[in-house]
């Protein structure tokens, strides 16, 4: 018969058609900041204190590094402690108002800094007993913070 014949039997099973590798692999400690140019953030918020429920911070950054510089999508939030205190409402450029996300762009004439952003933010807790609190910068894709201002002074008077 060609191809062929019918006269083998195989035995049993093999090892390879017994074992199966498996593999698990868990991440430990905070994530990593996405690849390409290292960024100097500078968070400038509109006053030196917060004593309205609205506060706009404005976010610039740049790199001296010859690495391709990526606008990425981030998150400003107020925390007092740990506690997030604040919701982006509006931003000058790139606002999402379902996700409460920036994405951040390049200037136009310079590709190694990011064009400057007044991002504004509400209070959303009346009163967090504390009388300082900070502004945080992060990467909204992995969480990884980018930049905080801490002790900014915190008395809302309404």
């Amino acid at each position: 018969m060609k191809g062929g014949g019918l006269e083998y039997f195989h035995g049993g099973l093999s090892l390879p058609e017994v074992v199966i590798p498996v593999l698990t692999v868990c991440a430990e400690g905070a994530p990593s900041p996405a690849p390409g140019a290292e960024v100097r953030w500078t968070l400038t918020p509109g006053s030196k204190a917060i004593t309205t429920r609205f506060l706009s911070v404005t976010v610039t950054g740049e790199t001296s590094q010859l690495l391709p510089l990526e606008p990425p999508l981030v998150r400003v939030e107020v925390r007092a402690g740990t506690q997030t205190i604040s919701a982006p409402i509006s931003a000058s450029y790139g606002f999402n108002e379902v996700t409460k996300d920036v994405q951040l762009a390049l200037q136009p004439e310079d590709e190694r800094a990011i064009a400057a952003n007044t991002i504004t933010l509400m209070m959303i807790n009346d009163e967090p007993q504390v009388d300082k609190v900070s502004l945080y910068l992060l990467d909204a894709t992995t969480g990884f913070t980018l930049a905080r201002l801490d002790n900014i002074p915190f008395t809302l008077t309404f």
